[in-house]
Formats: structure tokens, sequence, C-alpha cells
């Protein structure tokens, strides 16, 4: 299967859905989603898998199962990594007018990329305060993310504090739409900080304690992080 023709089957899962297909057409698509050398390699990403469970939820552990061995060739980051997700009230809003992906669904796709991709990992969301989510794989971590604490305010400030205080990893990914309520930290020594604001609005926190600032969502932002860690020859 070439990748163009995988990603329209992505795409068109919705509509594949509700034309109420028939139960050989549809042990045709999981035989097709079961072949894993057809998707080892492609370079698709999570979103687009996120976007097509929502679409199709009848198919989602056989989408989840997909999507990893769609990243399961990607470079791994070196030492341990923090990924601080967002999930405050206005994480709620959808990342663009015409996407399906709420702003917390993109940052919880980045964080299954981020879960594949690292040697070490731990996934924490923030709100009011800091919660750790379990360290699942695939589409139940995104379900995890978005049910770990209600959706209310926006204390990174906070939640920095108390991770830092029993963590210290070599690098820091939060996910947010800077609308903190009580600012940022700077970076403990030896700590890595990338600070990715995912909404339209101007910048409203202050980087200059160490951290590097991403404006716009992208699921290539490992790659980014990796040139940048990358040791000078």
């Amino acid at each position: 299967m070439r990748v163009r023709n995988q990603m329209a089957l992505l795409a068109n899962l919705r509509n594949i859905e509700e034309a109420g297909v028939s139960a050989a057409h549809r042990s045709k698509l999981l035989r097709a989603f079961a072949d894993e050398e057809a998707w080892r390699n492609t370079k698709l990403l999570p979103f687009r898998f996120v976007a097509a469970s929502k679409a199709a939820p009848s198919y989602a552990q056989a989408l989840s199962d997909v999507m990893l061995k769609a990243i399961s060739t990607e470079e791994k980051l070196r030492g341990s990594t923090a990924l601080l997700i967002d999930v405050s009230g206005s994480m709620d809003v959808m990342l663009s007018a015409k996407g399906t992906l709420s702003r917390w669904e993109a940052a919880a796709a980045l964080a299954v990329l981020v879960r594949e991709m690292c040697d070490e990992v731990r996934v924490f969301t923030f709100s009011e305060r800091l919660k750790e989510v379990s360290n699942y794989r695939g589409l139940p971590l995104i379900d995890h993310v978005g049910r770990s604490q209600p959706h209310s305010g926006t204390a990174l400030s906070v939640s920095l504090a108390a991770m830092f205080k029993d963590y210290a990893p070599d690098r820091v990914i939060v996910v947010t739409d800077e609308q903190s309520h009580d600012g940022i930290l700077p970076l403990p020594k030896g700590t890595k900080g990338y600070l990715v604001n995912v909404a339209p609005y101007h910048p409203g926190l202050d980087v200059s304690g160490g951290w590097t600032r991403i404006n716009g969502f992208s699921e290539r932002i490992l790659d980014w992080v990796r040139f940048e860690e990358k040791p000078a020859e």
C-alpha cells in the first residue's frame, strides 16, 4: 500500500464508517491495517490517526496499532524527557478553524510521538495542578491525557515547581497556549526547556530563564529539538 493510499484511507474513514460497509469490506479494511510492513516507515504522524479514530471509533484499536508501526523507526531522543501538556479550559478550543482536533488533543498526539521517540519519558498534564499520566502507548495515552483532571485554570509555575521538586529531566517540553495565570519558572541547571505555543495569541510568558519558545504546532518539533541539541562538530 502506497503512503498516499494510506493517507486517503485515514482521511476517508469517516465516510466509510457512515456508509455502513459490509462485513466483508470491514474485514478487508482490518486486514489492510494489520499489514505491519505496509505501515512501517510511512512517517505518517499521530495526529492523522487521532483524527481518524474520532471519525470512526470502532477502528480505534487497529488505528492505534498501525500508528505505532508508522512511527517505530523514528530516531530516538537520548536522555530523559518530561512532557507537560496544558489541559486548561482554553486548550479545549479547536487547533484550527477547519480542524477536528482541539489544542490539547494535538498536544496529546505529540505525547504519543514523544513516548515512542525518547529513551525515557514521563508525561504530565497541568491545569490547576500537576498530574502525571499513566505511561500508556498509542491512542489510550491520549484518552488518559484528556481525562487526567478538570480542564479549568492554568497554573504552569505551580506545576513546574511540583515536578522539579522530585524530578530534573534532561529536557522539558511544555505544550500550552501561554495563558498561565502564575507565569513560568526558570529551568534547573542542566535541563533544557522548550515552550511550544499552539495558540494564535501573542506570547505571554517570560522565557528568559533558559526556555526556548517554539511558536505553532508541528509534530516535527522533535526533529528541531534533535537538531538543536546536536553536538557541535
